[in-house]
């Protein structure tokens, strides 16, 4: 029976949620296998592969078998912060606040809580005496990293990032950070390594290939740009990301035909993204097909109105023969 959870823990520390699942799956008793623990870490597992509705119902299934237990409950935080669903992530915040108000796992819902109301400072805050309730909890730092950027202080970002990394270098969720603020701050050089690292922790991550083939995009190297990508796409089919970004690339190749055939199937997978309709309308107008474009404007406006003033803008540009700007999406 050691072994066997040995395996669990080995594939866990590799980041292969796929491995894990098998693992868990092999465990000898029923018992076992419906512990808390094996639903920790199935959870666990989900969360880092970016499948939050599996880990979210897992985590539930962990905390019914052990309602008192503060383990991954900073990760289940997290992973209903990503969900958007506030009423659950309240509730957990208060459920641990009774169980240990100070415990660092505690501060981090709390803080997550904050986060997803958009007050990040009040966020920051709680990530800070997460950190204080445990020196070594990277993991705080890292979100404390995050609200920094979300704050525009990209100094102090990287710095949480860095401290993170320090403490746990095996950490992708800092890597990542790490390169998201190197990326905006135009190191991209930075941010290409960083991304790497991340990926090379966690190489079946769609999230991550997509942003490290970004960052691969802006330095030059598109053909490594255009594979990370791909392998994207075969991770997580149900991401659109990855497809949008190889139609932009098909259209600076000018490979215009190509840019379509992405965007068609990043519209599937994502029918209510706007910058998807209004990309497609731009390469509508690129290729002639004015009134096609104007669908996709106008489609643009619907499923997004808060940003009219930019699809007037595209429909303005139309009129005179000129696809809109490439910055407006």
């Amino acid at each position: 029976m050691l072994s066997a959870l040995g395996t669990v823990l080995w594939w866990q520390a590799q980041h292969r949620g796929d491995r894990v699942q098998l693992a868990l799956s092999e465990l000898q008793t029923p018992s076992l296998r419906a512990s808390a623990w094996a639903h920790g870490q199935a959870g666990l597992a989900h969360f880092e592969s970016g499948h939050y509705n599996k880990a979210a119902a897992s985590f539930a299934l962990m905390r019914s078998c052990a309602p008192y237990s503060l383990e991954h409950c900073d990760i289940l935080s997290t992973t209903l912060w990503h969900l958007k669903k506030h009423a659950d992530l309240l509730l957990l915040a208060q459920e641990l606040r009774k169980i240990d108000d100070g415990a660092s796992q505690t501060w981090i819902a709390s803080g997550n809580l904050f986060s997803l109301r958009g007050d990040h400072t009040t966020a920051l805050r709680h990530f800070e005496h997460a950190i204080t309730a445990n020196d070594r909890a990277f993991y705080a730092r890292t979100l404390a990293g995050y609200e920094h950027a979300q704050c525009g202080d990209e100094e102090r970002a990287v710095a949480c990032f860095r401290q993170a990394v320090a403490q746990n270098p095996r950490h992708f969720t800092a890597w990542a950070g790490l390169g998201m603020s190197f990326l905006r701050q135009q190191a991209l050089a930075e941010a290409v390594d960083s991304f790497g690292q991340a990926v090379e922790l966690n190489s079946r991550s769609a999230v991550l290939r997509s942003f490290f083939g970004i960052a691969l995009h802006a330095i030059g190297r598109v053909d490594e740009a255009i594979a990370q990508l791909e392998r994207a796409r075969v991770l997580d089919p149900s991401n659109p990301q990855p497809t949008f970004q190889l139609a932009r690339l098909m259209e600076e190749r000018g490979d215009l035909r190509a840019a379509v055939r992405f965007l068609e199937a990043a519209r599937r997978r994502a029918p209510t993204e706007f910058s998807v309709h209004f990309a497609l309308g731009r390469v509508k107008v690129l290729l002639g097909k004015i009134v096609e474009a104007a669908g996709h404007f106008e489609t643009a406006s619907h499923v997004c109105p808060a940003k009219a003033n930019t699809v007037q803008a595209a429909l303005v540009r139309l009129q005179d023969g000129e696809p809109p700007e490439e910055s407006l999406y």
